[in-house]
């Protein structure tokens, strides 16, 4: 059984070590149209997931169904208004 979209979102924003105010920014929405999404109230467009697997550093395919295609986004640095957040790796 496939894990639900908004569970995806929910660990990938844990394991990338953002907060849903700083996420919902770089996505340019309010934080209660992200937790929404993030709660499964509300289903993401597909532009939605394309700058969501970029903030978070995902791949696009695994964030809307739950399988990889290999394509991942690391960036090292985000920029949101203006402060920088260096992102913290996971420990394997």
């Amino acid at each position: 059984m496939t894990t639900p979209f908004s569970a995806r979102l929910h660990q990938a924003r844990i394991d990338a070590g953002l907060t849903q105010v700083s996420v919902a920014k770089q996505l340019d929405c309010a934080r209660q149209t992200y937790l929404d999404l993030e709660t499964g109230k509300t289903e993401p467009r597909l532009s939605s997931i394309e700058g969501l697997s970029k903030i978070l550093g995902i791949d696009k395919n695994w964030l809307a169904f739950g399988e990889s295609s290999g394509e991942t986004y690391r960036p090292a640095v985000i920029n949101i208004d203006g402060t920088k957040y260096v992102r913290r790796e996971q420990a394997e």
